[in-house]
Formats: structure tokens, C-alpha cells, sequence
């Protein structure tokens, strides 16, 4: 066979074929656009020329409803109706023109509508949207926290006279002048001022940053536990109010050091002050208070009011050879305990020791528990 006739065979055979993979080639998704398009037009004459056609049929069986016409095989034809499902089909062999574009449609956008895949990346953000509403939740209370902890110091003294006005509610004691005299305490100028006064009047006043009584306020709240051995071979768990004892009064205790004879009278002062501008309440708050708090609340537990004596002794230029204890002990059965629910200050100056009972309103309850053996546990400032 001469190779002209084979060439001319081989390209009859491959333009077919080209042909088929053209008609086969996936087309551009604009050109399906344009396509489906050119579809919907052609749908449209082709219903107008059916429509013409259906009217034209409804003519001819209207006559032979009449009886002008009959059909080939000499009986009446079929229904209107029949006829135009006969006509629909032979012209729409295949599905309705909506159906066909639905599945055009699948064919170009197999993805899932945009609200599917919105609502698809919603659950796999938010898998869990109960936790997240709780979170939410917790964020918000803690905005709520730190706004009112901003807003605490904004006017101390109106929560001075709201402390006083709770406490003075209760007073069922003895004060040294019998009754409550609360310290001076204002806040001016990122500045909080203190006064206190001893038992012959006289006024102690010092003033410190807002910033540094903020950061006692927040040595406050680093409690910790602790545990003792019982006598019967029980624990009992009991908090440490050690690293609540500071040097606060640093700028004016060596004045009451200098206003007082001895060092007996310098102790009684130091619990004057605290008698005289605190209220001893029983469990007054579940966590104990730096000493400037407690003042500045006009009271406290024996917790508080001990750490607030400490402080005092704890702030002198003049002590700092005496040691100073944290008494824990029970006080209903000092000798014999069966647990442990009370704190006094024990304070050793090197020529006499005391303990003092910082709850005590009158002189006589003072040294209430001098001679008394006592089974305590002594833990050193």
C-alpha cells in the first residue's frame, strides 16, 4: 500500500478520535456558564414553538370532541390530556429543564453552598460551643473582679465609715475608753495617710504610696497551711500567718518607744493602740489580714489582731534583739488540747516574757494567760 493512502487512513482515523476528545475536553467553568446559557435560550423557543403546537391540537380535538373529525382507525382519539403527555415526551425525552439545570449545577459546583461550608467551619471553630459559652462566661466575671479590684482604693474613707458604722453594730466589749476609736485614715493624691493614738492622746501620723499599701495588701493573699503534731498523736492543720508580719509602722513606733517609760509600758501601748482603734470579732473573714488592712477595716479575728501587734513590736528599732513568737494553742483546754483554735503573741525581751492576748479589751484580760502552763506550739518571726 503506498504510504500516501496509509497516511490519509491514519489521519481519517485520528481526526474522529481528535474530535471525540474534544467533545470530551473539560471546559472552562465560564464556558459551562455560556453553555448552560445557550441551553436555557434554546429551552425557551422550543417551548414557544410547543406552546403554538399545543394550541393548534386543542383546536383539532375540540373538533373532534364535536364529532368533525375521527381518527384513522375509525373510533375517537385520545385525551387532550394524553396527547400532550404523548407530545411532552416525544419533544423532553429527558428530565424537566430543572431538573436537567440542577444536575448542570452539581456537575459545575460539586462544593456545598456557601451557608453548608459556613455553618461546616462554625462546628469544626466551635466543636464544643458549651465550653466556649463558658469560658466566655468565667472571662467576664474576672473583667468584673478586676474592675472592682481597680475601683477599691478609689475612696478608702467611705469604706472606713461603712466598716464603722458594720462594727459599731456589734460592740458588746470594754474598750481602754470604752469605745471604738477608729484610726485616721485618707488616701490623697496616690497617697494614703495613717494616724493613730496612744493612750495619753498622743497622735502617731505617717503617710505611704498608695502603691506600697497595695502590695502589702497583696503579700495578704499568699495563705498557706501548716501542720501540728497533737498530743495524742493526731495532726491538726492550721494556717501560717508568718509572712503576713511585716514592718509597717516603721516611721513612727520608735516615737511610741520615746513616749514610753519601760519596756512594759511600751507593750501596753502598742496593745492600747490596737485595742482602742480595732473590734475583736470571732472568725471574721476565712482568710487573716496584713496589719495596715486590718486597721484600715477597724478590726479582725484573733488572727488579725495579733499579726497587727506583731507588726508594731516587729517595726521598732529597739526590738530587734527580742523574740517574737506566734502562739497557737486551744483556749479551752490550754493545758490538755484537742485542737487548736487560738492565737496569741508571744514576746520574749530578753528580761521578761509575755504572753499577750490581742483580743483583750481590759488591762485585767491582758495577762490572762501569764502562769498558766500552757501546751502551745510556738512558731519565731
Amino acid at each position: 500500500m503506498k504510504p500516501i493512502v496509509i497516511i490519509g487512513i491514519a489521519f481519517a482515523l485520528l481526526v474522529p478520535l481528535m474530535g471525540v476528545v474534544f467533545i470530551y475536553e473539560p471546559e472552562s467553568e465560564e464556558e459551562q456558564k455560556i453553555e448552560i446559557q445557550r441551553q436555557i435560550e434554546k429551552q425557551k423557543v422550543i417551548d414557544k414553538a410547543n406552546e403554538a403546537y399545543y394550541e393548534r391540537l386543542s383546536q383539532h380535538r375540540e373538533k373532534a370532541l364535536e364529532g368533525t373529525l375521527t381518527t384513522k382507525l375509525g373510533h375517537e382519539g385520545p385525551t387532550l390530556e394524553e396527547e400532550l403527555e404523548k407530545q411532552r415526551n416525544r419533544l423532553f425525552p429527558n428530565p424537566t429543564l430543572e431538573e436537567e439545570l440542577e444536575k448542570q449545577r452539581n456537575r459545575l459546583f460539586p462544593n456545598p453552598t456557601l451557608e453548608e461550608e459556613l455553618e461546616k467551619n462554625r462546628v469544626s471553630l466551635f466543636s464544643q460551643p458549651k465550653e466556649m459559652d463558658e469560658l466566655l462566661k468565667e472571662l467576664e466575671e474576672n473583667l468584673k473582679k478586676i474592675k472592682q479590684q481597680n475601683k477599691k482604693y478609689e475612696n478608702l474613707e467611705d469604706a472606713i465609715e461603712e466598716r464603722k458604722s458594720l462594727f459599731q453594730n456589734d460592740l458588746d466589749f470594754t474598750t481602754p475608753e470604752n469605745s471604738l476609736f477608729l484610726p485616721e485614715i485618707a488616701i490623697v493624691q496616690q497617697t494614703v495617710s495613717v494616724t493613730l493614738y496612744d493612750s495619753k492622746n498622743n497622735a502617731y501620723n505617717w503617710s505611704i504610696p498608695l502603691s506600697s499599701y497595695e502590695d502589702q495588701l497583696e503579700r495578704g493573699t499568699n495563705f498557706q497551711r501548716i501542720t501540728l503534731s497533737m498530743p495524742d498523736g493526731s495532726s491538726n492543720l492550721v494556717g501560717d500567718y508568718r509572712p503576713y508580719v511585716g514592718t509597717s509602722f516603721t516611721q513612727v513606733i520608735d516615737d511610741v518607744w520615746n513616749n514610753s517609760a519601760n519596756e512594759s509600758e511600751f507593750l501596753y501601748e502598742i496593745w492600747f493602740m490596737t485595742s482602742r482603734h480595732t473590734v475583736y470579732s470571732e472568725d471574721i473573714g476565712e482568710f487573716p489580714r496584713v496589719a495596715l488592712d486590718t486597721l484600715a477595716r477597724g478590726g479582725g479575728d484573733c488572727e488579725d489582731l495579733t499579726i497587727l501587734l506583731a507588726d508594731m513590736i516587729r517595726s521598732s528599732s529597739h526590738t530587734k534583739s527580742w523574740k517574737v513568737s506566734l502562739v497557737y494553742f486551744d483556749a479551752n483546754n490550754p493545758e490538755n488540747p484537742v485542737s487548736v483554735n487560738h492565737l496569741a503573741l508571744g514576746v520574749d525581751t530578753g528580761k521578761n516574757y509575755y504572753v499577750i492576748e490581742s483580743t483583750a479589751k481590759t488591762v485585767d484580760t491582758l495577762d490572762k494567760w501569764t502562769g498558766v502552763d500552757l501546751y502551745a506550739w510556738y512558731l519565731d518571726i
